[in-house]
């Protein structure tokens, strides 16, 4: 059986970034998702992460060998078999009779050693893939569920040029009707919460319990693991090895594969991070958190004057005495022992704030906005929120009840604004309002959202926002 090397993990871990977020993943590269493509022929839409498999690792190591061996750079092999035939052959089997099956295969070559089982040759195939739209209409095909990576090295020659370090690498993907729960157990020394070579954790114990079924795996040399399972429930597990302690997460397997990473420095915290709403605990010591996807919290036994924070982008640095020096990413909450400061500036705590403010032309109350951030978060929306608002003695008494809709918006430019209506907007929202398409708690939604607001209200917000 074949185990994927580092390099190839770190491969998929590239495949998997661009299969969450795709649109990224065309950014980074400066293309369009579908360049050279028909339009929509890619979606924008999050795809399923995929799993190693070792019968696709083994079809793929056999074409990579056998492309350096004889020399040439071809989806049909030397033998005149073809990718789905090699797959098979490999031991590659369907669980309903149902498959799909494709293949990338890229060459990077030089007479310098600088091609190898390193990052920077890792990055350049993928890139290059990513770039070419048959290529990377495979990496994003959302049925695929499982794949194989092979990188091959030696000499290979290319229009009579002799490369004798030469990276040959083949993407085997299918897919025959098996979920798995997947992903890397790593050391992540460098805090930046991915994978990179020489991080990885072996003969970690990944185990998923759920449903009266259990699920045991252990983590390979590179850290990698994949875990076949049934639709479910499960808390999932990571143990044993090097880990030093137990990361324990729940996810929910429903026909699709879902990813989940163990990293060593979450063992602390006691948990590990999802795409969906995530609290970690802070320690006494140095902790790392990157709370991924969805509204995440850090719960801090401390009073919220305790603490210095520095906000950089995404990136909290908090300190203080018993704190230590924290380094939390992409972490929406901080909840103090006090009351919570929110940095989903973005999210339900800023749209509540501006939202508040556009209404009552005031900065809003603690208690009021810790109450309907909390509703917000809770699933009320934030249209129903405007609604609300409109109807409320407060608003009322400073925008007047049934006016026409031109007082209406006048007075939103005034008190939202604070300037009079310029006469192509005012027209515009006159407009939305006659015709129906929007409300006037979309309008005031809309003011409240507006670019100009944002501005006006961007610095009182900017270092978090107390909800008490």
């Amino acid at each position: 059986m074949s185990a994927p090397t580092a390099a190839e993990t770190y491969f998929l871990e590239l495949i998997n970034r661009a299969r969450a977020q795709p649109l990224s993943e065309a950014s980074r590269y400066g293309i369009g998702l579908n360049d050279n493509l028909a339009s929509g022929t890619i979606s924008s839409s999050a795809k399923q992460p995929l799993a190693f498999s070792f019968f696709l690792n083994a079809s793929a190591d056999r074409h990579t060998a056998s492309m350096l061996a004889d020399n040439y750079f071809s989806h049909t092999g030397s033998d005149g078999s073809s990718a789905t035939q090699r797959i098979f052959a490999a031991g590659w089997t369907s669980s309903d009779g149902s498959w799909r099956t494709g293949e990338n295969i890229s060459w990077r070559g030089s007479t310098s050693p600088t091609v190898g089982t390193n990052s920077p040759t890792i990055d350049g195939h993928h890139e290059g893939l990513f770039k070419s739209a048959g290529h990377r209409t495979n990496i994003l095909q959302d049925a695929f569920t499982e794949i194989g990576i092979s990188q091959g090295l030696g000499a290979y020659v290319s229009n009579g040029v002799t490369y004798t370090h030469s990276s040959m690498v083949t993407q085997n993907f299918a897919d025959g009707g098996r979920t798995f729960i997947t992903g890397v157990v790593i050391n992540d020394t460098d805090g930046d919460r991915f994978y990179d070579i020489g991080e990885g954790l072996s003969s970690i114990v990944v185990k998923a319990t759920g449903g009266g079924r259990t699920y045991t795996t252990t983590s390979w040399d590179s850290g990698a693991y994949a875990l076949q399972v049934a639709d479910g429930t499960y808390s999932v597990t990571f143990s044993g090895g090097s880990l030093g302690g137990t990361i324990t997460r729940t996810v929910t397997v429903a026909g699709k594969n879902v990813k989940v990473d163990g990293f060593k420095q979450d063992v602390a915290g006691g948990s590990a991070a999802t795409a969906g709403n995530d609290t970690f605990t802070a320690t006494a010591g140095n902790d790392v958190f990157d709370g991924l996807a969805g509204l995440d919290t850090v719960t801090i036994a401390a009073t919220r004057a305790t603490a210095t924070i520095a906000k950089s982008g995404a990136v909290l640095t908090v300190t203080g005495t018993g704190l230590g020096t924290d380094t939390f990413t992409n972490i929406e909450r901080l909840a103090f022992s006090n009351g919570t400061l929110a940095f989903d500036l973005d999210g339900n705590a800023g749209q509540t704030y501006r939202l508040y403010q556009a209404a009552f032309a005031r900065t809003p109350d603690t208690a009021g906005l810790g109450h309907n951030t909390r509703l917000v978060d809770n699933g009320l929306t934030i249209k129903d929120m405007s609604a609300a608002f409109i109807g409320s003695a407060e608003f009322i008494a400073r925008y007047g009840q049934n006016t026409t809709n031109t007082t209406f918006i006048t007075a939103l430019y005034q008190n939202v604004l604070g300037r009079g209506p310029d006469s192509a907007g005012l027209a515009g929202w006159q407009q939305r309002l006659a015709d129906g398409s929007w409300s006037r708690p979309d309008v005031l939604f809309g003011f409240s959202e507006s670019a100009e607001n944002k501005a006006l209200v961007g610095a009182a917000i900017e270092n978090g926002i107390w909800l008490g």
